[in-house]
């Protein structure tokens, strides 16, 4: 997927899209993972009931065939229709700067800074040890430089393991439902790594 991610000079690689699962006032995740947009550190927490802040931030460097960085915040609600099914949407927004350079019989240079907004609402189960979760993300990107595109990113997400740390998992789809915006970008997403969880006191001392 990577291989494929990069063939066309993307400067659009869809991060990992954040998945906290949040049940209550006090929880907090931390997360850091590899894949197709290369590292991701993401952050999020519950300050109080019914409200999730996440903080986000993507690097690619891998070769020199393409390069990003990007930071997104974002905020949102979540509820819990049972002890271990959780529905959250967040909306957000980013910055960064991407560029791809394809080698070649046919070169190909493009790259710039860019602005993002995103909504994303999610279902999931979240037990001790296992979480899951389906994520459709919506996301309005800007480059000054090539337009401005809407694109779908629905993603499964898995993390199983112990009860404060799990491996996870991620994997879904990017598609430009507009084909206004003059960028190559990758239609993978795909990632892994680990999670550390704190919940919150009332319900770990359960």
């Amino acid at each position: 997927m990577v291989i494929l991610s990069v063939s066309c000079a993307p400067i659009y690689i869809p991060n990992q899209v954040n998945t906290p699962l949040l049940k209550e006032k006090g929880d907090a995740n931390a997360a850091v993972s590899i894949g197709t947009s290369g590292y991701d550190l993401q952050l999020s927490g519950s300050p109080a009931t019914n409200l999730g802040l996440m903080l986000n931030t993507s690097y690619y460097n891998f070769d020199s065939s393409h390069t990003h960085f990007m930071m997104e915040a974002a905020g949102g609600y979540y509820t819990c229709f049972s002890d271990r099914t959780v529905f959250e949407v967040y909306a957000g927004g980013g910055y960064g700067f991407s560029e791809s350079f394809l080698s070649g019989s046919f070169e190909t240079y493009k790259g710039g800074h860019f602005t993002k907004a995103f909504i994303q609402p999610s279902i999931g189960f979240a037990a001790d040890y296992f979480e899951g979760a389906f994520s459709i993300r919506s996301v309005f990107i800007n480059f000054p430089k090539y337009g401005n595109g809407v694109f779908m990113e629905p993603v499964l997400t898995a993390r199983f393991g112990l009860k404060m740390i799990k491996f996870a998992t991620q994997m879904g789809l990017s598609f430009d439902i507009t084909g206004e915006i003059d960028v190559d970008y990758s239609p993978f997403i795909f990632n892994f790594g680990l999670v550390y969880q704190l919940k919150s006191k009332a319900r770990a001392s359960l």
